[in-house]
């Protein structure tokens, strides 16, 4: 699972999830489902999930933050962010000098910076660092947006590395997140597998990262319905979606 704009709403990313996707998120840990975030966040989502999940399950939870760049058990010690150094500081540094226009703010980590600007779209902001990335570091360093932030990340980063982490066939992991276009911090994550779903937008590949809402609801409300529909009999988990468990609350 992403974290922001999927258990949380990106308005609200500093509050815990709501009651729904926490009961659902907990009840497929006592069933023995193995559980994985991944999130474009540092260790401040770490600390959320300590706040919520008890800590019997924290050895069951992995999470990935910076985008995969740091993975490990929600049990292991909080691993703080260095200062940026070799080509994210260079980046850092060429992007306070390049970008135009004011309203910027830059934050340089040891694994990713993130950038934002009051005011304008994240897209608009993400093609504005694309601009000035791409022309100095090529596939070295990678672009990617999520609903409120840009992060420029290692080209070797990726949401992918938590799923490949829990040592399973991908295929019986079921993937979920919100920015599944091309671009969105996501679509490396929901293009992984055919079993992936989304709880906004979608990339144009018909054979996943759907989104199944059929009454337009979206971000943590759909997600509680997607994780109803996980199933558990028997040590055996299975997606059994309805259109009931797809709309929104009634």
């Amino acid at each position: 699972l992403d974290y922001d704009g999927t258990c949380v709403s990106t308005p609200h990313r500093t509050s815990p999830p709501p009651s729904e996707v926490q009961a659902e998120i907990l009840r497929l840990l006592t069933t023995h489902v193995k559980v994985a975030i991944a999130s474009g966040r540092g260790p401040s989502v770490i600390e959320e999930l300590r706040r919520w999940i008890p800590r019997e399950h924290w050895r069951s939870v992995l999470v990935g933050i910076y985008n995969g760049g740091v993975i490990n058990p929600l049990s292991d010690g909080v691993q703080r962010g260095s200062s940026a150094t070799g080509e994210l500081k260079r980046a850092a540094d060429i992007l306070r000098d390049r970008l135009v226009g004011a309203g910027w703010s830059i934050s340089p980590r040891g694994w990713q910076i993130t950038v934002e600007r009051n005011g304008f779209a994240v897209v608009d902001a993400a093609a504005s660092v694309a601009a000035v990335i791409g022309a100095e570091f090529g596939s070295s360093l990678k672009v990617i947006k999520s609903g409120h932030s840009v992060d420029i990340v290692p080209g070797t980063s990726s949401k992918r590395e938590v799923v490949d982490r829990l040592e399973v066939e991908r295929s019986d992991v079921l993937l979920v997140g919100d920015q599944g276009g091309v671009g969105g911090n996501d679509f490396e994550l929901l293009s992984y597998s055919e079993l992936s779903l989304s709880v906004d937008t979608v990339s144009a590949d018909a054979t996943r990262c759907w989104n199944l809402s059929n009454d337009g609801t979206s971000g943590p409300a759909l997600l509680a319905g997607y994780l109803r529909a996980v199933v558990s009999r028997r040590g055996v988990a299975r997606l059994a979606l309805a259109s009931e468990v797809i709309r929104g609350p009634q």
